[in-house]
């Protein structure tokens, strides 16, 4: 489950009917590969930054699809990868924090930050 800072649960992610066009494109074990792996990446661990967690080189990675299904194009890829994770968090047991981090003059698009609450819902 998530939440904003300011206690609104998040039940679906930002621009939901673009993400589902995104990944009715994405091969289903591409797709499932890409969630097993987030899942893991969570696991265990109480805060997470979205753009740490590909990094800046998708190759060889299960992470790669989202790249070659939007043509290469690094922008649309960062945020189909972004809604990706925050639905990890949606769909998860324990409760979750999102915060959007701020734009800098290296980043195009800015990453998230999730952390756990400690609760269980």
């Amino acid at each position: 489950m998530l939440f904003t800072v300011e206690g609104k649960p998040i039940r679906y992610v930002f621009h939901y009917q673009q993400f589902e066009t995104w990944k009715r494109r994405m091969d289903p074990e591409a797709l499932d590969a890409i969630y097993k792996r987030l899942d893991e990446e969570i696991y265990n661990k109480d805060i997470h930054y979205s753009s740490w967690v590909p990094g800046a080189d998708w190759n060889n990675t299960v992470f790669l699809p989202i790249y070659e299904i939007m043509c290469g194009d690094e922008v649309k890829s960062r945020k189909f990868f972004g809604n990706i994770f925050m639905d990890v968090f949606i769909r998860r047991a324990e409760t979750w924090i999102f915060n959007k981090g701020e734009q800098t003059l290296y980043d195009r698009v800015p990453g998230s930050y999730y952390w756990k609450t400690g609760k269980k819902d």
